[in-house]
C-alpha cells in the first residue's frame, strides 16, 4: 500500500468538562493531495484516530489555519500578493434562560458563568462557518473593532 505524502494543518479542540467548555489548537497530518474541499474532514478523521488520555476525546475538531502545502521550490515574496492561508468565521448562537431579564451588556465570560456557576441555565450552537480569503479576514477583524495585524496580515489582506 503506498503512503500518501503528509504535512500538518493547525486544527482546534474544543473541551467539555469543569462545568463549561474550552478549546485549543495544536497540529495534525492530512495529505498534501487533498482539494481544498477534503481538508475539513481529513482533519476530523485524523482526529478521530488519536487515542486521547483517559478516552478524553473533544468534543468538536475542525480546522484552524492551513498554509498550504509546502513548496521547496517556490517563495513568493510577501508583498506582491494576498496571503494564501485561509480563516474562519464562526457564528454562534447563545441561549440563556434566567428568572431576571438580562439586559444585554454580558460579556460571553460573563454568560459562560451564569450558565455553570450561577442560576442560569444555558447552551450554545455554532450555527455557520465561512471560509475568508485573507482580505475578507481583514474586513472581518476591522468589523470587530481589531486590527488586520493580529492575524499578522495589512488591510489588504497581505502577510506581514
Amino acid at each position: 500500500m503506498k503512503m500518501s505524502k503528509m504535512r500538518q494543518v493547525e486544527y482546534f479542540r474544543c473541551w467539555a468538562g469543569g462545568g463549561h467548555g474550552t478549546w485549543d489548537t495544536d497540529f495534525i497530518e492530512i495529505p498534501v493531495d487533498l482539494h481544498e474541499d477534503e481538508i475539513e474532514n481529513a482533519v476530523k478523521e485524523a482526529a478521530a484516530k488519536i487515542k486521547w488520555p483517559n478516552d478524553e476525546a473533544p468534543v468538536f475538531v475542525g480546522l484552524y489555519c492551513d498554509n498550504g502545502p509546502e513548496d521547496e521550490n517556490e517563495t513568493p515574496a510577501k508583498d506582491e500578493e494576498m496571503s494564501k492561508r485561509k480563516f474562519y468565521k464562526s457564528t454562534f448562537v447563545v441561549e440563556v434562560l434566567s428568572e431576571e431579564p438580562l439586559d444585554g451588556t454580558q460579556s460571553l465570560a460573563a454568560l459562560s458563568a451564569m450558565t455553570t456557576d450561577g442560576d442560569c441555565s444555558g447552551k450554545h450552537n455554532m450555527t455557520k462557518q465561512e471560509t475568508l480569503n485573507a482580505k475578507q479576514a481583514a474586513e472581518e477583524l476591522r468589523k470587530q473593532g481589531s486590527d488586520p495585524e493580529f492575524f499578522q496580515i495589512d488591510e489588504d489582506g497581505k502577510d506581514c
